[in-house]
């Protein structure tokens, strides 16, 4: 399959001499996730979504600029692509260069399509409806729909086929599973006063960090936003509450500085629920209520509402607690 076959229309009608104004209108106008900008049909430069956001952000409070246009804010360190690009090489360049948006040029460098994450998606259902392997695309089109791009992390789709899978094996088995449901805390005022791109970092900080604090048998997932599942097979309550904690505590040391935060660093709060043959949708409701009381009795907090009893971890020294449970020689 070649880019031509799954390209949008391209709009070549925004210069770089064009107000910044404009293009946030025309955004709004045609719920468009970004512009390429072009002098004589060929591209020059892109403002996303993302550009949007941050250049609001930098002028929230004078505003922006008179006389501010497409030029002085776009990114021009712009990537194209050919219109006879294979699907797989086009996937494999979307991901070695962490792109969002891929503009497509005829052989003389002229804007004549643009692909975006989602039509990325799209042509890999329509493959896979056609056909029942996909061996040249297999391993680029795996990571496309499972893999969260920012974080690197598991996506959401892939956490519902994990819980899925705990839960059957809970089922069979007659043991429990666990979950954590963790929120960065006070994630919106870090990105109010430190820009969204330095909340980009933080999030791919706190997801390198985190990964190295959990176990083999668990898994870390980004549920969405600031968001994040932890997965614990053949855990309980208890130790799934230790094993919260210490992901709490290691966050809390990597000390990425949030003045906006009343610890002056980052820090997460976590809810915990457990089952044995429960459905993994209602265990998910479990942790997202014992995570609202985390948030409400102040943050950097892990708490559970199992066995119909309110409970917050209390801060004691995990090391002894581990031992007596075996986790710990």
């Amino acid at each position: 399959m070649k880019l031509h076959e799954i390209m949008s229309a391209a709009d070549r009608s925004f210069t770089p001499e064009n107000s910044v104004a404009e293009v946030v209108n025309s955004l709004a106008e045609k719920s468009h996730s970004c512009k390429v900008i072009c002098e004589n049909g060929k591209p020059k430069g892109i403002l996303t979504e993302h550009d949007m956001v941050h250049l609001f952000a930098t002028y929230r409070e004078s505003g922006l600029p008179a006389g501010l246009t497409a030029g002085d804010v776009m990114t021009k360190e712009l990537i194209t692509f050919a219109t006879d690009l294979d699907l797989a090489e086009a996937i494999s360049l979307f991901k070695s260069h962490s792109l969002r948006h891929l503009p497509v040029v005829n052989p003389d460098g002229v804007l004549v399509g643009l692909i975006t994450l989602p039509d990325m998606v799209k042509a890999y259902l329509a493959l896979s409806e056609k056909h029942s392997k996909l061996e040249e695309l297999s391993e680029e089109l795996h990571w496309l729909s499972l893999e969260d791009t920012l974080t690197g992390l598991p996506n959401r789709r892939a956490m519902e086929i994990d819980l899925v899978h705990a839960e059957a094996v809970s089922q069979r088995r007659a043991e429990p599973y666990a979950i954590a449901l963790i929120d960065i805390d006070l994630f919106k005022p870090y990105n109010d006063h430190y820009g969204h791109p330095a909340g980009d970092d933080a999030l791919r900080s706190f997801a390198a960090v985190a990964c190295k604090h959990i176990r083999a048998s668990d898994k870390l997932f980004r549920y969405g936003g600031e968001e994040f599942l932890f997965l614990m097979p053949a855990t309980n309550t208890k130790t799934a509450l230790i094993a919260a904690n210490r992901f709490r505590q290691a966050v809390s040391d990597i000390s990425i500085e949030h003045c906006k935060s009343p610890l002056g660093h980052m820090t997460v709060s976590m809810g915990v629920a457990s089952c044995r043959g429960d459905s993994w949708k209602d265990i998910l409701l479990k942790a997202d209520s014992a995570l609202y009381l985390a948030k409400s009795e102040g943050r950097n907090t892990v708490c559970t509402l199992d066995n119909e009893t309110e409970f917050r971890f209390p801060m004691i020294d995990t090391q002894e607690e581990e031992r007596r449970l075996g986790l710990r020689c």
